[in-house]
């Protein structure tokens, strides 16, 4: 079971976070625009090592670092979930897209 939180991008590319129970939290870029996503998103570009929650900002990898901004202007609740404020199905009773 996983949860993404993503957007388009300028090039006509998405990237975003993905957060699984089993799996982690990571960081994507996906060729499919937001719109005509569907699970599973086929990733362009993943973090190699997803991260465990709750989670230290040190540890997160590089791609998750380079989308987080513009994933926490849309869903602020990213930064509860990565800290171990929001469980996991607490945001997923809460996500759009999961």
């Amino acid at each position: 079971m996983c949860i993404y939180y993503l957007y388009d991008r300028f090039d006509g590319r998405s990237e975003g976070i993905r957060v699984g129970v089993a799996t982690g939290v990571a960081g994507f870029i996906s060729e499919t625009p937001v719109k005509q996503q569907r699970h599973p998103i086929d990733f362009l570009k993943q973090d190699p090592n997803a991260i465990q929650i709750p989670a230290k900002t040190t540890d997160y990898p590089p791609i998750l670092c380079s989308v987080l901004p513009e994933v926490q202007r849309e869903h602020p609740e990213i930064n509860g979930i990565l800290d171990g404020t929001i469980s996991f199905e607490g945001a997923l009773n809460s996500s759009p897209m999961s």
